[in-house]
């Protein structure tokens, strides 16, 4: 179980790095060292200077604001400052990088989120929460390069809309979490996690086949 805790974001890094066939598998080493060590960042900042309320002493709202907020809404916030800010490369190449470098920073820290919890024996710790962070990185990588193309052509109604959804798919993982940590019936929560997992994942193989193919190209990210 714990195997899959960690190996599980790895692996689809590897996986995609291996069969991107945009960029060469050397040109994402930067953003995953970066994305990586960013991560662990994070999770020392998490440990040592941020209080997180005990669930039992907190309610349903609260609990899913401290999840949302400290795990996803600041962490990808802060990991995109700093691609923005210290990245050198391309808006294209941001965009399509962004998803091996969130996934490296959460290869570190969706473990540390699980071993964290008063449950880590849980199956849903070790096995669905990190497959929900998983998909809605994925999800949000892709709502953010189709809102990146709305504002190139000037759509903003679009460019709104996917920003809107990204915030949402931000939420997903948090939301469930909190239904499971509150005793909400499985017959619930388990049919929406396996709903918006199988949604992320075909909406991220649409957006596979709607990309132009091209030659690999060699690029670094300059950070």
């Amino acid at each position: 179980m714990y195997a899959f805790l960690f190996l599980a974001v790895p692996a689809f890094l590897a996986w995609f790095c291996l069969t991107d066939k945009k960029y060469q598998f050397k040109s994402y080493i930067p953003a995953l060292i970066t994305g990586f060590l960013l991560g662990a960042v994070i999770c020392c900042v998490k440990e040592f200077l941020i209080f997180s309320p005990d669930a039992a002493n907190s309610g349903p709202a609260s609990e899913f604001l401290c999840i949302f907020i400290e795990e996803n809404l600041i962490p990808l916030l802060l990991l995109s400052a700093v691609g923005l800010l210290f990245s050198k490369d391309t808006a294209e190449y941001k965009i399509h990088a962004a998803l091996p470098y969130f996934a490296s920073a959460y290869s570190t820290m969706v473990p540390y989120f699980s071993v964290s919890c008063s449950e880590t024996e849980s199956l849903f710790m070790l096995i669905m929460s990190p497959l929900l962070t998983l998909f809605s990185v994925i999800l949000i990588c892709v709502l953010i390069k189709k809102a990146y193309l709305s504002f190139t052509k000037k759509q903003t109604v679009k460019f709104i809309l996917f920003c809107a959804a990204a915030l949402a798919a931000m939420a997903v993982p948090g939301a469930i979490r909190t239904m499971w940590m509150f005793r909400v019936s499985a017959l619930i929560y388990i049919p929406l996690a396996c709903i918006f997992i199988v949604l992320s994942f075909i909406f991220y193989i649409l957006n596979l086949n709607d990309e132009k193919k091209s030659e690999r190209q060699p690029i670094f990210m300059s950070m």
